[in-house]
């Protein structure tokens, strides 16, 4: 294969830009220190740059919300797809595409993100770094998702195998929140003197 050297920075900087996906390049601490335009647009959605920040406290995984020192010093770090996909990089390998399944806090609300972690290690200014990219596949996750429900009572299957109306499903899975009224076609059937 041919390889290209680009002199121009600006050239080289446009194409990284125009990929949908997140690209970072990470330090050992998982702290970026550049970003693509959709990472800055995803993650910097306060208005700041998502450089310098550590990718956990960035994304605002509750765990690194819940430690004191942040991203990387929770109990559930150790198993964090993205924190050994920067480990194992530096450690000379490639990591394509490991699925993470996350809890991020929103502004109102706890939700999940779904996430494919890939990693290369790369060197620059002598400095070994790492080039992450992280594709958030949640939408395609959730449409993925089959939800068992009763064709007589439309109580919905839980993961736990319970059975529970399908308004207190979607409460606890999507956030919604619901108002009761009654259709034309029960209240017909149902009251038929109203």
């Amino acid at each position: 294969m041919r390889r290209l050297h680009f002199e121009n920075k600006d050239y080289l900087e446009q194409i990284l830009d125009l990929s949908p996906v997140m690209l970072l390049v990470s330090d050992k601490d998982v702290r970026i220190l550049d970003a693509n335009k959709a990472a800055e647009n995803i993650l910097g959605k306060s208005g700041e740059s998502p450089k310098g920040n550590r990718c956990g406290d960035l994304i605002r995984c509750v765990h690194a919300l819940e430690a004191e020192g942040g991203c990387g010093t929770s109990k559930f770090c150790p198993d964090c797809v993205i924190r050994n996909s920067v480990k194992k990089a530096l450690q000379g390998k490639q990591i394509v595409r490991q699925y993470q399944s996350m809890r991020l806090q929103d502004e109102k609300r706890e939700r999940p993100f779904h996430v494919q972690v890939s990693a290369a290690p790369i060197k620059v200014e002598g400095k070994d770094l790492v080039l992450l990219t992280l594709e958030d596949v949640t939408e395609l996750y959730e449409l993925r998702e089959i939800i068992p429900i009763c064709s007589v009572c439309k109580k919905v299957r839980t993961d736990e195998a319970y059975w529970e109306q399908v308004e207190g499903y979607l409460a606890r899975h999507a956030g919604m929140k619901f108002s009761h009224g009654i259709c034309p076609d029960c209240m017909k059937k149902h009251y038929p003197d109203y």
